[in-house]
């Protein structure tokens, strides 16, 4: 099933996301897999950077004011910071300003988050066989997540996820085209697969899910 939207063309071609449904194809006939390739653009949300920002703010605020004798009561400081805190936390703490002092490894866990909501928002959780493995690329932040199901992941200890994704996050963030990290990250995840399932009959496995490479955009 082709989903080939305007946003998806900004960073795939028709053509390279024909030949990964065509690898998608490939795999799911040769193994028990149920594979979803899935991009998207928004932005990382980390809470506790927006609050680092905004603390930050709060503070040159207060030495500005001291500096120029302005009369600013320190308790209307701090009703600002729990004003910005309390709003939605899907419109300004996605903004790049508010996103400048988040740690890498909070917005990796924030792009985790994006990931688990795409699998079961594209039914993966869903499959029969517990047999899902959703590939999932933020071209926002540059960065990837390999999500298994939990089963199985839990039978297929040697798809090493950590070393995958290592692998080619270089390549990832160093803006190599999106269609050749998919197609490289395929490539590794057959070899493995060929070594999981040596004695698997081609053709035994069933196709739920549909052979898509697709936008994801959050409700």
């Amino acid at each position: 099933m082709s989903n080939h939207s305007n946003n998806l063309q900004k960073w795939i071609s028709k053509s390279e996301s024909e030949a990964v449904e065509k690898l998608i194809l490939d795999l799911e006939a040769k193994f028990p897999l149920e594979i979803v390739v899935a991009f998207t653009d928004r932005p990382a949300v980390v809470p506790v950077a927006a609050a680092r920002m905004i603390a930050l703010l709060a503070l040159l605020v207060e030495l500005i004011a001291e500096m120029f004798w302005l009369p600013v009561p320190a308790w209307v400081m701090g009703v600002t910071v729990l004003v910005f805190l309390m709003l939605p936390v899907g419109h300004w703490q996605s903004w790049s300003f508010f996103r400048v002092l988040a740690r890498r490894s909070e917005t990796q866990a924030a792009i985790e988050v994006q990931a688990e909501e795409c699998f079961n928002h594209l039914g993966l959780a869903r499959t029969k066989a517990r047999n899902a493995l959703l590939l999932f690329f933020n071209m926002k932040e540059r960065l990837f997540m390999i999500l298994p199901d939990r089963t199985l992941q839990h039978e297929w200890p040697e798809l090493d996820i950590p070393l995958m994704v290592d692998a080619l996050s270089t390549q990832l963030t160093a803006k190599e085209a999106p269609g050749a990290v998919v197609g490289k990250l395929m490539e590794s995840v057959a070899q493995r697969a060929e070594a999981r399932w040596q004695n698997f009959a081609q053709g035994e496995s069933s196709n739920e899910l549909p052979n898509a490479v697709v936008w994801w955009s959050p409700k």
